[in-house]
């Protein structure tokens, strides 16, 4: 599936299943080479993961026993396999979450808070895959924010892995500028 287009009018349980099909395949990597950015104008601890069936027992032990993972503990379950890198707007939400991790631990997501994020392509870039579109977490699942997302993917249509390497590349800078610019989230 080289790319995939869910639109916000009835794609609600597919854009979370997808959401969550993307965190669970981050899980499996052992080590990730490239950051995992999460860009979103609001960040909350939504559900990420149901846990009904122990599904994500092997790969976060810890939640092993309960129906429902929450985005902070796969978030700090994957700062221990790689860099995440989290922006999002100041919101109340964005700073609960943020304030979740332990900005001493090695294995903590790095975040940075600007005033709008519409500068920068917003969604979800991991390991072969860029999740395209305005992303909201203010409620407790993860929704799409506006008309649409795209899913794009490194199989398949060249065009799917240019906008990866595009938005690598812009995150990647807006990074760089943002470290020396912008309010770390912790602070």
């Amino acid at each position: 599936m080289p790319r995939r287009v869910i639109y916000s009018y009835g794609g609600g349980r597919e854009f979370r299943e997808l959401f969550a099909s993307l965190l669970m395949s981050q899980l499996l990597v052992t080590k990730f080479e490239e950051p995992l950015y999460i860009i979103a104008p609001a960040l909350a601890d939504v559900v990420a993961l149901d846990n009904t069936f122990r599904q994500t027992a092997a790969l976060l032990p810890a939640a092993a026993d309960r129906q429902q993972v929450w985005l902070s503990e796969v978030l700090s379950e994957l700062a221990r396999r790689g860099e995440v890198r989290l922006i999002c707007a100041r919101s109340d939400s964005s700073k609960s979450l943020i304030n979740r991790f332990d900005s001493s631990s090695a294995h903590a997501p790095s975040a940075r808070v600007v005033d709008d994020t519409a500068f920068l392509p917003n969604g979800m870039l991991g390991t072969g895959f860029f999740l395209e579109g305005h992303l909201r977490f203010a409620t407790e699942e993860p929704m799409i924010g506006g008309e649409r997302i795209v899913l794009h993917t490194t199989r398949g249509e060249p065009e799917s892995a240019q906008a990866i390497a595009v938005a690598r590349e812009r995150l990647d800078k807006a990074w760089s500028e943002l470290l020396a610019t912008a309010e770390d989230a912790r602070a």
